[in-house]
């Protein structure tokens, strides 16, 4: 996997590291949609039908890994958490309650967990971040072998978001995140 893909992982892993679990879940559930942005030419089409090229990418790289989760499952929380900072907030979320389970080694949880609606609570799925890491993480790994020759998403892979000291003119020196 290319270095600017890595380091996104990286940050992940270190936001949950260090108790930023909002922003790492969020970026998180963004990796289908950079990715799958980058297959598409720089533009008003990359901007596009996003949510059925989340969902095809989702369905091809990384539906059997989060079980019982569906590709429609997965944007609904990318858009909740992304735009309402609530995983259950997109109008076509099917769960009422998500609790993203940041440490699943202290209760050995190696599944995603939904739990039964009753008259006074409703159901909650219960999504091990761990999971979530390892899935979107082998899925990206598997993309980047299928299209790494692929001349848009190598073109796309220049413009990804990474630190950088070697911008020119007045910054050349400073660090920053371009």
């Amino acid at each position: 996997m290319p270095d600017k893909l890595e380091r996104i992982f990286d940050e992940i892993c270190r936001a949950l590291e260090n108790g930023f679990a909002y922003i790492a879940i969020s970026v998180l559930f963004s990796i289908p949609d950079i990715c799958s942005a980058m297959e598409k030419e720089p533009g008003h089409e990359r901007y596009r039908k996003i949510m059925e090229r989340y969902q095809a990418w989702c369905e091809q790289y990384v539906r059997d890994s989060l079980m019982p989760m569906q590709p429609s499952d997965l944007w609904a929380i990318r858009g909740g958490l992304v735009h309402n900072a609530n995983p259950v907030a997109h109008a076509k979320s099917r769960h009422r309650k998500i609790a993203f389970i940041l440490d699943a080694k202290c209760i050995q949880i190696n599944g995603i967990m939904t739990s039964i609606e009753t008259s006074n609570q409703p159901a909650i799925a219960m999504i091990p971040c761990h999971m979530v890491y390892e899935a979107m993480y082998g899925a990206t790994e598997i993309w980047w072998k299928e299209k790494s020759s692929d001349r848009i998403v190598l073109s796309s892979l220049k413009d990804l978001i990474a630190y950088r000291t070697d911008v020119p003119g007045h910054m050349l020196g400073v660090p920053v995140i371009m």
